[in-house]
């Protein structure tokens, strides 16, 4: 993997992501629907990309994992995730900042 996926294309996947399930009204998605979500964005990755960046994510406390029927990843916004995309405290490492509004 190249230098650039690892320090520019991961890191906004994972924010893409965030904002993904900030735009939910829970903050709940399954990896199908943030695999949709992404692909709007032009990221194509793989069922197991997508479970790298959600767990990549849920280490960082990010988001909660857990998992529907014992197969689906379903990912929750914490609040750790929602201080990033409000900007507030320390920034995620790994994860892109959110433009300014």
């Amino acid at each position: 993997m190249s230098d650039y996926q690892i320090t520019t294309v991961q890191p906004g996947q994972r924010l893409a992501i965030l904002q993904a399930l900030k735009a939910q009204t829970d903050g709940k998605l399954n990896e199908n629907d943030i695999t949709n979500w992404l692909d709007t964005y032009g990221y194509r990755l793989t069922r197991d990309d997508v479970r790298e960046r959600l767990r990549d994510l849920e280490k960082l406390d990010a988001v909660r994992v857990t998992f529907a029927g014992g197969v689906i990843m379903v990912a929750e916004l914490t609040r750790r995730g929602e201080d990033h995309l409000e900007r507030r405290g320390a920034p995620l490492v790994g994860v892109a900042r959110p433009p300014r509004d």
